[in-house]
């Protein structure tokens, strides 16, 4: 990093973010949300977004319904229930060694969190694996 460049490090809980109401131009989220816990942590962070974002955003998430979960690189584990993913996640080739809570979303769930946003299937050109919220305020 450049000598004359300040970054400062923050680290923060996604469902509360410690940042004045728009206070942040474009806000970039990219394989966050499924990690916020269930239904209303997506809520509270999709909310968040929203309240800190002066011009727009971008959400990026894995898509529930690509066959193999990309945390884990197992085929369709995010169906399973936790008790199970706990039993196998050890045979993962993934990263993951531990089972952590993930929660998925379907374009339809982002949807619904964003809804305000256009939702766009992204990734793989013939089978996209990631899902996009993209919002920006009009005349941005």
């Amino acid at each position: 990093m450049p000598k004359d460049l300040k970054a400062v490090r923050i680290a923060a809980d996604g469902r509360n973010l410690p940042f004045e109401s728009g206070s942040i131009d474009w806000v970039f989220s990219n394989a966050v949300i499924e990690h916020v816990g269930g239904w209303a942590g997506q809520k509270q962070f999709a909310n968040e977004i929203r309240r800190v974002a002066a011009k727009g955003y971008f959400v990026a998430t894995p898509n529930k319904y690509f066959p193999i979960e990309p945390h884990t690189l197992l085929p369709f584990y995010q169906f399973l229930n936790p008790k199970l993913q706990r039993r196998i996640v050890r045979f993962s080739p993934g990263y993951m060694r531990e089972p952590l809570e993930i929660n998925l979303l379907s374009d339809r769930d982002l949807g619904r969190l964003f809804p305000e946003a256009s939702v766009l299937k992204i990734g793989l050109p013939m089978f996209p694996n990631s899902l996009a919220a993209v919002y920006r305020t009009s005349g941005d």
